[in-house]
């Protein structure tokens, strides 16, 4: 029934990678002049996000549209980076927090030109992200350091996971191929062509981000070996 939050526990986890994509078409469209009109993501069928096009400029095509894959590997890149710079955790899931309640409230709404592609889950987009804002605001005033940071890896997982999804869409009929069919048309390139630019751009993101954890990790370690005291001492 409209205006009920689903009882599925898997679509919270599912659709944390698609709102990260549907998001960052709006957040691209935004950015170049064009109007994000709305967000809509669903239990089964993937997201949607509606896009007044103001400006007809080709770099504005390229960037809307390589926004929603490559938004989903700079979320998982930027996760393990606040990693392994954010000890304590409290700062990153208040920045999350306040990332679902911006993009939320600009782009999301029960009953938009977005929640019409998906028929009965005209809600499923409000609980979701009003969910969200709630589960990272208790996070960071309620969780202890340990749940922090445990949840936050899961965070990280779960959009790099959702990148490496993406790829299999690449060569399909669906999700991100389609952006990259619109892509091809406007601007006249061949999709493979965008298919290998938005695969090196979003295994340098997500590769980068996992190397700066893996330093900051190992410098944590090495620092913890030189505080220990010498055996037999």
């Amino acid at each position: 029934m409209a205006g009920v939050p689903t009882g599925n526990l898997e679509s919270p986890v599912a659709l944390l990678g698609t709102y990260v994509h549907e998001s960052g078409h709006a957040i691209a469209a935004t950015a170049t002049g064009d109007r994000a009109a709305g967000i809509a993501v669903s239990r089964h069928l993937g997201g949607v996000t509606v896009v007044e096009d103001r400006d007809p400029s080709a770099a504005s095509a390229v960037f809307t549209a390589s926004a929603g894959f490559l938004g989903t590997a700079a979320g998982a890149a930027l996760a393990l980076v606040a990693l392994a710079f954010f000890r304590a955790g409290i700062a990153v899931w208040a920045a999350l927090a306040g990332y679902f309640a911006v993009t939320g409230a600009a782009w999301v709404r029960p009953n938009s030109i977005a929640t019409t592609a998906y028929p009965g889950e005209a809600w499923v987009t409000f609980w979701f992200v009003l969910g969200a804002v709630l589960v990272c605001a208790a996070m960071a005033l309620l969780a202890s350091r340990p749940v922090r940071l445990v949840g936050f890896s899961a965070v990280a997982l779960v959009l790099a996971v959702a990148t490496l999804g993406e790829f299999r869409l690449l060569g399909a009929g669906a999700g991100a191929s389609s952006d990259l069919d619109r892509l091809a048309r406007e601007t006249g390139l061949p999709r493979t062509l965008w298919q290998v630019v938005w695969s090196f751009v979003a295994i340098t993101l997500v590769v980068g981000g996992g190397v700066v954890f893996a330093r900051a990790r190992a410098a944590d370690l090495d620092a913890e070996d030189q505080e220990l005291p010498p055996p037999g001492s």
